[in-house]
């Protein structure tokens, strides 16, 4: 049973259905479609807790760029369009697409190559 953690602004977003994916950096034992998602907040501190367990829809790998996003190596365009980054955003507990952006952008170097799991 993988094990994500989150930051506790999460909680409620994930409990409400709000936030229904997240994306991560690949993996050494990957997370399969199926599998049982046990998610907490405050990992490895004395303030942890659980905000439930979900079971795994999708994989998919995926590119963050600034301009846009690539799902399972597409054709190599990225999704551009302002609705479609909106909803992605959303979809992952951000605002707006620029938040996404500049939340990747202050953890990793853009572009970001990773995987999105969803639930």
């Amino acid at each position: 049973m993988p094990i994500l953690g989150f930051k506790r602004h999460n909680m409620k977003p994930i409990r409400q259905g709000r936030k229904r994916q997240t994306i991560r950096k690949v993996r050494k034992y990957p997370i399969q479609p199926g599998e049982i998602l046990c998610m907490w907040v405050g990992l490895r501190t004395k303030n942890t807790e659980k905000i439930g367990q979900y079971i795994c829809k999708s994989v998919t790998p995926v590119e963050i760029h600034v301009s846009g996003y690539i799902l399972d190596g597409g054709d190599g365009e990225a999704v551009i369009h302002p609705d479609e980054l909106t909803q992605f955003a959303n979809a992952d507990g951000f605002e707006t697409w620029q938040d996404l952006v500049q939340f990747f952008g202050g953890y990793y170097e853009l572009p970001f190559e990773g995987v999105l799991i969803t639930w």
